[in-house]
């Protein structure tokens, strides 16, 4: 189920040259806190600053389930059960002409095993795991004063965590 369809609202409309499709995941622990990445440094977005949810590319011959427990292995070195698929979003980002699929989970984190294995863009970025209560996110996430890169992924992660709340609560 599609989410929602974001429009890149910070770089000039340009022809998409690549499609991407990831996972990410609204990721709980036992004590009811969801884990975020704090990306902090300078890319080829500019200045970045801000929380993210985890998550990353699809390898090639590789399931979605499969990309789940690899990500949150790497990127925070937990195990994990899936929960459930929240929903794709589709977002853009013209600056480097890219449209991606971004396939939404909610996960509960298990043990702490530490076999973190950032690439080297994400050991330059991610400064550090944000654990928040479930009514700190939003307010977060829907920061209005967030400029640029930092704003369009605020964007689509609080797209994801409000349909999470709304799943959720059925």
């Amino acid at each position: 189920m599609i989410l929602a369809k974001l429009e890149d609202t910070v770089w000039k409309k340009q022809a998409i040259a690549e499609v991407r499709h990831t996972v990410r995941v609204i990721a709980v622990n036992d004590h009811d806190e969801y884990a975020f990445l704090r990306i902090v440094g300078e890319d080829a977005f500019g200045q970045r600053d801000h929380l993210e949810t985890i998550g990353g590319g699809i390898e090639e011959n590789e399931s979605e389930e499969a990309a789940i427990h690899r990500e949150v292995m790497e990127e925070i070195g937990y195990t994990c059960e899936i929960i459930g698929e929240i929903g794709e979003i589709v977002d853009r980002y013209y600056l480097i002409k890219r449209e991606t699929h971004s396939h939404f989970y909610a996960v509960r984190l298990g043990e702490n095993i530490g076999q973190i294995k950032r690439t080297p863009l994400e050991q330059m970025l991610i400064a550090e795991v944000v654990w928040l209560k479930e009514g700190e996110v939003l307010p977060i996430l829907e920061n209005e004063r967030a400029k640029g890169i930092n704003r369009l992924i605020q964007q689509r992660d609080a797209c994801a965590f409000a349909a999470y709340l709304k799943q959720k609560s059925k």
